[in-house]
């Protein structure tokens, strides 16, 4: 079995119902590209919010930002 490669990862955004790349970054800046992310979907102010993805380098979703329990976090897939 191949192993992962988790040398850059990829954000997606999803608003209404199809996702769009929207940035790759090198996993050494996945922790400020979050960061700026969440500001940027705070800053849309309309009825849906965007939902954020980021994939490995192999396309396997780790995280999802969005809504759970009424809040916008940031949560590891299932």
């Amino acid at each position: 079995m191949d192993d992962k490669d988790f040398s850059r990862v990829q954000f997606r955004i999803n608003v209404s119902g199809s996702w769009a790349n929207l940035v790759n970054v090198d996993v050494s800046q996945y922790e400020d590209a979050k960061t700026l992310l969440e500001k940027l979907v705070a800053m849309h102010n309309q009825p849906l919010s965007p939902r954020l993805r980021a994939l490995d380098a192999d396309g396997g979703v780790i995280e999802q930002y969005g809504f759970n329990n009424g809040q916008m976090v940031w949560r590891a897939q299932r």
